[in-house]
């Protein structure tokens, strides 16, 4: 699938009500603002703790794990990893600290996510991170059976250059029209990347982490406070850093 192929004939259609949220949503960024002049503290507790969630949920979800106490002191840059586990957690963070530092300074190009995957796996000495991937993959969903089922194959080694190549401009493309809400086109390079799926490993992490990259050029900060990743809810997470501003200001 190329959403930036033939955008119109993907978006155009959308329902209005999801576009005015949408753009709704690009509004509140005064809103971002104006809020952190007024807490600054509280936005400090909420980004210590964001960041935590953030390495913790999106590593879970490959199954990348550790105790609380280890996560903490990995993202606080206190400790060395142990293992590999700890190893692919710090390097979670370390991307993170790159993105919340100069997110909107860094060039949204195919050579600077593959500088940031090389980041990723930076504790590992993984010889492949830092470029794509040089042997074809599949995705595939294991049952709780045993069975494995494929569930697409991605695009092939040959052509993952020029399908990088052409997603960043398509994407360019419709980000300079300011056509379409921009956290509507960070959905759709999103797909399209995880279509391609550009790395032999970290196409997941790498997706979130774009994610939070691609909200920052577009001006949103929310990113630095509330953890996207995993399957709870920014609400929820909004909930939880709330309730941790409130212990430690108390």
């Amino acid at each position: 699938m190329s959403t930036f192929g033939d955008i119109d004939r993907h978006l155009a259609l959308l329902p209005t009500d999801l576009v005015s949220m949408l753009t709704r949503v690009h509004e509140a960024r005064g809103r971002e603002q104006l809020f952190s002049r007024q807490n600054p503290e509280g936005l400090e507790v909420l980004r210590q703790v964001a960041l935590v969630q953030s390495a913790e949920a999106s590593n879970a979800i490959e199954n990348i794990r550790a105790p609380r106490a280890r996560i903490e002191a990995l993202v606080a840059d206190t400790t060395k990893p142990e293992n590999r586990s700890e190893a692919e957690i710090a390097g979670y963070r370390y991307v993170l600290d790159q993105l919340h530092a100069s997110a909107a300074d860094i060039p949204f190009e195919p050579r600077y996510v593959e500088q940031l995957h090389g980041y990723l796996y930076r504790f590992t000495g993984d010889r492949d991170a830092g470029q794509f991937k040089r042997l074809d993959n599949t995705v595939e969903e294991r049952h709780p059976d045993g069975a494995v089922v494929e569930r697409f194959t991605p695009v092939s080694v040959e052509r993952t250059p020029q399908a990088m190549d052409d997603l960043h401009r398509g994407f360019h493309g419709a980000w300079g029209q300011s056509r379409y809400p921009e956290v509507l086109l960070t959905a759709a390079y999103v797909l399209d990347f995880l279509v391609i799926h550009p790395f032999r490993d970290g196409n997941g992490r790498m997706s979130r982490l774009i994610t939070l990259w691609l909200l920052y050029l577009a001006g949103h900060d929310v990113g630095r406070f509330v953890s996207g990743e995993g399957h709870r809810s920014f609400e929820g997470d909004l909930l939880r850093g709330a309730r941790e501003v409130d212990r430690r200001l108390a």
